[in-house]
């Protein structure tokens, strides 16, 4: 499942970009959930760990490249979408962030559609390794292990 957080003090935005968002995970039938925070202080105080973060660079208290900055410290694998009216922002979001995308306000549907469709492949891929590792096993009442190669996949 998708755990995706939308980080946004305006609702009228975060409800512009909800309405876009839900049709568009219904579409590539992914199951989602979305969690909403109405600031980057409440985003860090969750426990939940998510796939993709939309997060708003304007924000009282703690602003959207701090939080972020937080974030990646704690999770590298955490994808983070900026959504903001203030295009100057852009350098600091994919230079000391690692944003994924970043969306300028009104977030449009198709800009959304491209960036989730490049997350969703992303997400789908899975990496897949072989590793050998000891197994237990039980034969003719004899407790063993015996290397054995194992197929290992690992999703985002």
């Amino acid at each position: 499942m998708l755990q995706i957080a939308v980080c946004e003090d305006e609702q009228a935005d975060r409800d512009n970009l909800i309405d876009i968002l839900k049709p568009l995970l219904d579409k590539y039938e992914e199951e989602y959930r979305i969690t909403n925070f109405t600031s980057g202080g409440e985003l860090l105080q969750s426990d939940d760990s998510f796939h993709l973060i939309f997060m708003d660079i304007m924000m009282e208290g703690r602003n959207g490249i701090e939080t972020g900055q937080e974030l990646y410290s704690q999770n590298h694998s955490a994808k983070i979408i900026y959504t903001t009216n203030f295009g100057q922002y852009c350098m600091d979001a994919v230079n000391t962030v690692h944003a994924f995308a970043f969306l300028e306000k009104p977030v449009s549907a198709e800009a959304l559609e491209e960036q989730l469709q490049a997350l969703l492949r992303q997400y789908w891929e899975a990496e897949v390794r072989l590793e050998f590792q000891n197994v237990s096993y039980e034969e003719n009442g004899v407790q063993s292990e015996k290397p054995t190669l194992l197929l290992l996949v690992d999703t985002l």
